[in-house]
């Protein structure tokens, strides 16, 4: 195992790492942001909506609905851009490759 190879398997570790610590932000910040709705804001606004939609609906949210829905979102970026990181590393360095 040559240097290139050490320090793209540990590039890609973290990157995989990395996107399950995003994953989790975002989905701990998902409930938070259906926790934090507005009083009078149905958790469910019909019987084919799930309570996670409110995630599209910013204005019924509170303040601290906003932010872990802009949590969230952070969270969702990360996850792919640390897919996207680890999918580059893999095949440049060929630690995928198994």
């Amino acid at each position: 195992m040559n240097a290139v190879e050490a320090i793209g398997q540990a590039g890609f570790a973290a990157a995989i790492f990395g996107g399950f610590a995003c994953w989790f932000i975002c989905v701990i910040n998902m409930f938070r942001a259906v926790q934090y709705r507005k009083p009078g804001v149905a958790l469910f606004p019909s019987w084919y909506e799930s309570p996670f939609n409110i995630l599209f609906y910013p204005s019924q949210l509170t303040d601290r609905g906003l932010a872990a829905r802009r949590w969230c979102f952070y969270g969702l970026c990360g996850l792919i851009s640390c897919w996207i990181f680890a999918a580059i590393v893999g095949l440049s360095t060929g630690v995928a490759n198994w």
